[in-house]
């Protein structure tokens, strides 16, 4: 996409998504500048666990790539753990959103 159609597929995505949206006089749907729409829709976002679920285990797969694409690493060195849990461990001073890594 180009960065001048940016815009245009927005619109789209905003018009599409089922949250409420401000609407004029006439109960249409109002236009509304980007950071107005963005801001909307970044609001409305809702992720389930199994969203969750899945962004970690893309992180996860990301992260193991990168990994095993430096060469340093022999493959059967590196894997993925399953977690048990989404929601971390509570742990002092770390916040709740982040990865472990665990070196054997």
């Amino acid at each position: 996409m180009a960065p001048e159609e940016y815009e245009k597929y927005l619109t789209l995505a905003y018009r599409a998504e089922p949250f409420p949206k401000p609407r004029n006089d006439f109960g249409m749907v109002k236009s509304l500048p980007v950071p107005e729409m963005e801001k909307l829709m970044l609001t409305n976002i809702r992720a389930g666990d199994e969203e969750l679920r899945q962004l970690a285990s893309r992180r996860a797969n990301a992260v193991k790539d990168a990994l095993l694409q430096s060469g340093k690493v022999e493959t059967e060195r590196v894997f993925i753990a399953e977690p048990k849990d989404l929601t971390p461990e509570k742990k002092d001073k770390v916040k709740d959103s982040r990865v472990e890594f665990k070196i054997a």
